[in-house]
């Protein structure tokens, strides 16, 4: 756009055009902002990390010597631990990880696969495969419970435990053909139930009579990846083998939002904390790892490592804050074919406020957009609005979104 086709646009135009200019040039500079660091490990061909929060993370590794090995970290950026206990084949993964706890699964020597925990070394491992079941794998962790899937009867079913084989509760929904359980929060497990011969996102609350089906209406399939904080991501499938589509659920079907980002040929989300989700996107033919805060304009793309190294592709698998910095971990591949776990972090003030479209209605700013969010802060419901953490400190509702709300409607700075 030239300088006098500017000049020919009205006020509320001219205004929304000098908005758009600051977003992008907000987002440019936000994206700078990111530090990248490399978590790869020494003698190994490549390492997938599967989840992190609160600085841990955990994962799995190979080389032409061995097979996998599980993996965990106590503090990223620090040396990681083998966790893979020397009772088996030299087979391990570590799926999830929360306060000093990580599960996963393990290939005994009896060739057996069992869901296992971990408290940080292999020494503690504790065996959780249930009496009966030929296979287990537990996926998640968080709150004193483990979640994954046990084979019962021939039938994949989602499983829950509290540190112990014993503790197994069945939380296999009747009527369904199998299901799997990948996350735990505050006593709600989520994952997918198979019905009709696709998969549909479920959520428990500790029994198998307790799912609640958060399947969006007209989808084909849905499952869910993590859980926090009352959010539930996952994807999204409209017809059998088109394209997903990263989505976020607040406890119900009716709550899905789409968050596959504008110009996503498809995209998963696989992390949540705190209102914020991480994932990848498929962009110009290139898996991007990102982030989002709540809904499909909200994502940014997060930069690959600096090193030198050809990348191919990346992904988010563990999003948190400690209140300062927001924190991302997760994969990128590079060339020929190895993969390296890798931290995204960077200050939560660098990311600027949301865009003065707070309800979403494709015209800004406007009364409408005033209103709304005056009215989303004193609690009426707004399914199209955005997020009330507007200046993205990472805490909401407070005084300091409305008066960042106020200064950029004014013009001022976020």
């Amino acid at each position: 756009m030239t300088t006098a086709s500017v000049r020919g646009l009205n006020h509320s135009t001219r205004f929304a055009a000098c908005a758009i200019t600051l977003a992008a040039l907000a987002a440019v500079s936000a994206q700078a902002q990111w530090t990248v660091t490399r978590l790869s490990i020494e003698g190994t061909r490549g390492v997938y990390l599967l989840d992190g929060r609160h600085g841990e993370a955990v994962g799995y590794g190979g080389n032409d010597a061995w097979g996998m090995r599980a993996f965990g970290w106590t503090q990223i950026g620090s040396a990681p631990i083998d966790l893979s206990p020397p009772q088996t084949l030299d087979v391990a993964v570590a799926y999830g990880v929360d306060d000093g706890v990580q599960v996963g699964c393990v290939i005994l020597n009896t060739h057996e696969e069992h869901a296992v925990l971990w408290t940080g070394v292999p020494d503690t491992w504790v065996d959780l495969n249930p009496l009966g079941s030929t296979y287990s794998h537990a996926y998640g962790v968080g709150s004193d419970e483990q979640v994954g899937v046990a084979m019962i009867d021939d039938r994949s079913h989602a499983s829950l435990w509290r540190g112990s084989a014993e503790s197994w509760v069945d939380l296999h929904p009747q009527g369904a053909e199998s299901s799997f359980a990948t996350a735990a929060w505050n006593g709600q497990q989520a994952g997918h139930v198979w019905t009709n011969g696709a998969a549909h996102a479920a959520l428990w609350s500790g029994s198998a009579d307790s799912f609640v089906s958060l399947h969006p209406s007209g989808a084909f399939s849905s499952g869910i990846w993590r859980l926090h904080s009352g959010q539930q991501v996952g994807s999204v499938q409209f017809t059998e083998g088109g394209p997903s589509f990263a989505s976020v659920w607040s406890g119900s079907a009716d709550s899905w939002v789409n968050l596959n980002p504008p110009g996503a040929a498809r995209s998963a989300a696989f992390a949540v904390f705190g209102g914020w989700q991480g994932g990848n996107a498929l962009i110009n033919g290139v898996e991007h790892a990102g982030i989002w805060r709540g809904t499909a304009d909200s994502w940014v793309p997060l930069p690959f490592p600096s090193d030198g190294f050809a990348y191919t592709g990346a992904i988010v698998r563990g999003i948190w804050t400690d209140g300062d910095t927001l924190y991302a971990a997760g994969n990128a591949s590079e060339l020929p074919r190895n993969t390296v776990p890798v931290l995204w972090s960077r200050p939560l003030s660098a990311r600027g406020c949301d865009t003065l479209d707070f309800n979403r209605d494709g015209l800004f700013p406007d009364a409408a957009d005033l209103t709304d969010f005056l009215a989303a802060f004193g609690g009426a419901p707004c399914d199209t609005c955005g997020d009330l953490d507007f200046n993205n400190d990472g805490l909401m509702p407070d005084n300091d979104d409305i008066a960042s709300f106020f200064s950029v409607v004014g013009g001022g700075p976020c």
